[in-house]
């Protein structure tokens, strides 16, 4: 389900609590829009902290090439 809160009555706890619990969360101000916060994907998170990890082994290999 999503829910709309305003960013002026919202705190990071209360977002990430909603979210753990299976929300998404559209963020407002003044009305409008700015932000959503969803629930990570454990797969596709495990699948970017691969690729960062790769990329950090290859940034060092060019370091130290330089």
């Amino acid at each position: 389900m999503t829910k709309t809160v305003s960013i002026n009555d919202v705190s990071i706890h209360t977002v990430v609590a909603l979210v753990q619990n299976g929300d998404d969360i559209v963020i407002e101000e003044n009305g409008n829009p700015v932000a959503k916060v969803t629930l990570i994907d454990q797969k596709l998170e495990d699948e970017f902290l691969s690729w960062e990890a790769a990329n950090d082994e290859d940034l060092l290999k060019v370091e130290k090439e330089i």
